[in-house]
């Protein structure tokens, strides 16, 4: 006669069960060499007295820093062939293109995203870039409940369910008026602090565009909120006032990388930020804010006085390497490119 019932038997079960092994995939970054890592703990934030002030503007933030010098070789598009393939490979996926495999590449390798997602993207034309993400999601957590927000410069109506509120086109998220009005709609559809992800995949031409991009929705972000922003194609004539820009990042965000796409027919630079050191001071916005109304775009976001009071060597040197991610090409062949795709989406 049994002196345990069903539900104990079960219970002892339960703790005798192991589950079994599963073997996880390579975390290994195949395109590492395209991507650098500026993040640096021990870069304490940027106190707003050494930030951009008008008055100060031609005496301490005039100066130039010489870049170093890359060679931008033109390259070949050895990942057309992926792009035919892997739509094949993906359930219910009909197009990949370069977009498609950005988004893909960076949820997998750079983005931890939570299953519940709230987000925001300017440039939703980007189509593709967001089903990446998607695809990648999925992949992960085999489903996710995503609120997807955000504005587009070309109009279309399969952009409705996403541009919320009827946010006036088209998005010009560098003219002020288009700044304020996103703004003002989404304080009527989403609580602060919310988004977890923010994409701006629109063009920048100057510092101040770059820096316009990081303020855009700053009040709607959550803590550990990814920023994936549009970096300038071409850094060179803009050296000094960028690195000054990225130096500001790595005093105040946990996560800094600027990633170089390998594939599509010309690179496109983005920078991913994520997680705040500490909270960012009114005044601090407050200088932001006066940079990019600036007559000059491009001037230094940091007074030059800064440097006479803290040794940031080594975070210059890094930004430096950072710039020469120009003369980095991906050696790989096309081959073993759609081998090594096929075996990151099955």
């Amino acid at each position: 006669m049994f002196k345990k019932t069903y539900q104990d038997n079960l219970r002892k079960l339960r703790k005798e069960y192991k589950p079994p092994t599963i073997e996880s995939e390579p975390t290994a970054d195949p395109f590492n060499t395209n991507v650098y890592d500026l993040s640096d703990e021990d870069v304490d934030p940027i106190n707003h007295v050494f930030l951009y002030r008008k008055n100060f503007a031609a005496a301490k933030h005039n100066y130039l820093i010489k870049p170093p010098n890359v060679d931008r070789t033109p390259r070949k598009n050895i990942f057309l062939d992926v792009e035919a393939i892997l739509p094949s490979l993906i359930p219910n996926c009909n197009v990949v293109d370069a977009d498609f495999l950005t988004g893909y590449y960076l949820v997998k390798f750079h983005m931890n995203l939570p299953y519940l997602l709230s987000s925001f993207h300017a440039g939703m034309s980007k189509d593709s870039f967001n089903r990446g993400i998607y695809y990648a999601l999925l992949k992960r957590a085999k489903k996710t409940n995503w609120k997807m927000l955000g504005c587009d410069a070309n109009p279309d109506d399969k952009y409705k369910p996403v541009t919320y509120n009827g946010i006036k086109l088209p998005c010009d998220i560098y003219n002020d008026n288009t700044h304020n009005s996103i703004n003002i709609q989404l304080s009527e559809a989403i609580d602060m602090k919310s988004i977890d992800l923010y994409t701006c995949d629109i063009v920048s031409k100057s510092t101040a565009d770059v820096v316009k991009q990081l303020t855009l929705i700053r009040e709607f972000l959550s803590d550990k909120a990814y920023i994936l922003l549009r970096l300038p194609a071409d850094w060179e004539d803009l050296y000094t006032s960028i690195s000054m820009f990225l130096l500001y990042c790595v005093s105040y965000y946990k996560t800094v990388k600027v990633i170089k796409t390998p594939w599509g027919a010309k690179p496109r630079l983005y920078l991913l930020l994520q997680g705040c050191k500490t909270n960012i001071l009114p005044a601090v916005y407050m200088s932001l804010n006066t940079y990019v109304k600036d007559y000059n775009p491009n001037l230094p976001l940091i007074n030059q006085s800064y440097f006479n009071v803290t040794d940031q060597d080594s975070v210059m040197m890094k930004i430096n390497k950072a710039y020469e991610l120009y003369d980095i090409s991906t050696i790989i062949s096309a081959d073993d490119a759609i081998q090594l795709w096929s075996r990151m989406v099955e």
